[in-house]
């Protein structure tokens, strides 16, 4: 990411939220995420999208992610080393 570009004064005074966005991007990427997070996030994701869109009842969407999840993170699961 260009971080000169964000700091361009017109773009901060013509457009505050967007040269703010950098430094909330740069913040964000210093935050450790546990091994598997992006794993993890995807299965959430997929599930709450069919609950929400009638895929899934929530009910099952819920089992199912914590069944997933539940693999993604068992440390005896092969796989996923």
């Amino acid at each position: 990411m260009r971080h000169a570009a964000y700091d361009d004064a017109r773009l901060v005074r013509d457009a505050p939220l967007l040269a703010n966005s950098c430094r909330c991007s740069t913040e964000r990427d210093r935050v450790r995420r546990p091994p598997y997070y992006a794993m993890i996030s995807d299965t959430l994701e997929s599930e709450f999208s069919a609950a929400i869109t009638g895929i899934r009842t929530p009910e099952r969407a819920l089992d199912r992610a914590q069944a997933l999840v539940d693999h993604i993170a068992d440390p005896n699961n092969e796989g996923i080393r």
